[in-house]
């Protein structure tokens, strides 16, 4: 599920910590300020979240926990998009 509530939104820590997997987590109002949507999720200080928690006034709350967790350190290469992917002619621009 995915709320989209624009750029301006910035979620608000709520005053409360947890564990998940024995990782500590902070949780944070995604949508604060929205009538009708409870969006909270419990992020780790590296922002990754462990536990989810979306709901509203039409919808019973449903919550999302994370079962495993790893981290390791990213080449640029296994994120990056080919190189071709940019070119112009694979997009029917011309020029």
């Amino acid at each position: 599920m995915s709320i989209l509530l624009g750029r301006d939104v910035i979620p608000e820590s709520i005053g409360r910590t947890d564990s998940v997997l024995g990782e500590a987590c902070e949780w944070f109002d995604m949508a604060p300020r929205t009538v009708d949507v409870d969006h909270s999720q419990c992020l780790t200080p590296d922002k990754i979240p462990l536990e989810i928690g979306i709901g509203g006034a039409w919808a019973p709350r449903e919550e999302f926990v994370a079962d495993e967790i790893q981290r390791r350190d990213l080449n640029p290469e296994e994120i990056l998009p080919p190189a071709d992917v940019l070119t112009r002619s694979n997009w029917d621009i011309p020029g």
